[in-house]
């Protein structure tokens, strides 16, 4: 067959389309972001003056041609709400933590949304209770000779009466700092 012939009967772009946009799958690289939970902090703040930061006890995000997921787990059992406006600790355990020691926010895609930052959608689940939620990721570098170490912040608000939390403030806001690193796996 003459290449006149495979070009007018539209063969070859086909066969140029199997051969490179197959292959554009396996060069989208798969990198994961690991936490590093000794440096990154979830910080809870009730309304506007009670406030107690939890450790996050594992925590990675998965990424391959600009799509993430992945899981951040949560420790509630050391929980210590303080009053802001009373600089006082508060003995209320509005979390049920004996019961429920540990929350989770599973990522489910995130896409680009401008430099640095990226729109995502996952779900949050506290004192057992699974919601959808939406929030936007922003990245920063944290060391600009080795690229891979970064920073992700976010902030966001959830009901409060939504998953169970029984306080006289009607939400709470959620602001999570995760420093780690990436790698190719």
């Amino acid at each position: 067959m003459s290449l006149n012939l495979i070009i007018r009967r539209g063969t070859l772009p086909l066969c140029l389309l199997l051969t490179f946009g197959l292959s554009s799958f396996t060069v989208g690289t798969p990198w994961k972001f690991t936490v590093d939970p000794s440096i990154s902090v979830a910080q809870w703040k009730l309304g506007d003056q009670t406030t107690f930061t939890t450790d996050i006890d594992t925590g990675y995000m998965h990424s391959m041609l600009g799509l993430y997921d992945g899981l951040l787990v949560f420790n509630l059992s050391e929980v210590n709400l303080y009053d802001l406006k009373k600089n006082t600790k508060i003995h209320h355990d509005l979390f049920e933590t004996a019961k429920y020691p540990k929350c989770s926010l599973v990522i489910e895609r995130g896409e680009y949304y401008g430099y640095r930052k990226y729109k995502t959608k996952g779900t949050l689940s506290v004192k057992g209770i699974t919601k959808p939620i939406q929030f936007v990721w922003k990245k920063t570098p944290v060391d600009t000779i080795k690229k891979t170490d970064e920073k992700f912040t976010t902030q966001f608000q959830i009901e409060n009466a939504s998953f169970g939390i029984k306080s006289p403030q009607p939400y709470t806001t959620l602001s999570i700092s995760l420093k780690g690193n990436w790698f190719n796996y």
